[in-house]
């Protein structure tokens, strides 16, 4: 009974005061595990997050493809407001598309206020300072030929 006592009390002096070397010298045995394990799991997190939030190479079926753009009488093309078209090519596209799908060049857009073009990629108009929208919502020629709402401005 006494050499079990003993036994005991000697477990309990080495958890209450260890050999502190011993464990210093258990620290790299240890952190660099622990290293290796937190740096292969942030590349895999940046890795999975460039696969979610990488762009569709391959167009979805339900997306439109690009049509030509109406000419006036004078031959030149006319371009609808706030919607991307390619001026090379006479092609009106979606209000997400970026670049054009025969040249690859970027597209550029039709400024609704004061009709100067500008990139597609800028979100600024160098001349009257709107900022852009794209999508149909946004289109000022149907704004302007329906006029003010019935009851004057109070009532929109």
């Amino acid at each position: 009974m006494a050499e079990l006592l003993d036994n005991l009390l000697d477990l309990l002096g080495r958890l209450i005061m260890p050999d502190w070397k011993a464990l210093i010298d258990l620290i790299p045995l240890v952190g660099l595990p622990l290293l290796g394990l937190w740096t292969l799991w942030a590349f895999g997190r940046l890795g999975l997050h460039d696969l979610r939030h990488r762009r569709r190479t391959v167009p979805p079926l339900d997306m439109e493809p690009p049509r030509p753009a109406p000419r006036l009488a004078s031959g030149a093309f006319d371009y609808p407001v706030n919607t991307p078209f390619c001026p090379r090519d006479g092609l009106i596209y979606r209000f997400d598309a970026q670049t054009c799908d025969v040249d690859g060049r970027a597209l550029d857009v039709r400024c609704p206020v004061d009709g100067t073009v500008r990139p597609v990629t800028t979100e600024l108009c160098r001349t009257c300072g709107t900022r852009f929208q794209l999508g149909p919502a946004s289109n000022a020629r149907t704004l302007a030929a329906a006029g003010p709402p019935p009851g004057g401005a109070a009532a929109a």
